[in-house]
């Protein structure tokens, strides 16, 4: 139980701060609507950060503004739900390279890649 325990601070502590969103790169497919979200996808996530803080609250700030919502750590994953208007479920991100990267939970190949850096 302890383990568990100092896990998930161990966790939060690698969360908590700032992470900004890469640019997302333009995929090949002979499926336009994959290339079309992709392309969205790019626009929505430009300059994108996320603020994590120790309380389980994060705010994502965007080009258009900014939401805001509670996450709660399971395992390797970070469960955002957002308390405004958009999206209406929640995401899901993994952390990836010893806890300096959060990606995107897809379902599909095709989907687009969504990563985070942390900020020093």
């Amino acid at each position: 139980m302890f383990a568990l325990l100092c896990g998930c601070a161990s966790k939060q502590s690698q969360l908590v701060g700032s992470w900004k969103a890469r640019d997302v790169k333009p995929i090949a497919s002979n499926n336009f609507r994959d290339v079309a979200n992709a392309s969205m996808m790019s626009l929505w996530t430009s300059g994108m950060t996320v603020e994590f803080n120790k309380e389980g609250k994060f705010k994502m700030s965007q080009v258009l503004g900014w939401v805001e919502g509670d996450y709660k750590i399971e395992g390797n994953e970070v469960e955002l739900k957002f308390n405004t208007f958009a999206p209406q479920r929640p995401l899901r991100l993994v952390f990836q390279d010893g806890g300096k990267v959060l990606a995107l939970k897809t379902d599909f190949e095709s989907d687009p890649k969504v990563v985070f850096d942390k900020q020093p």
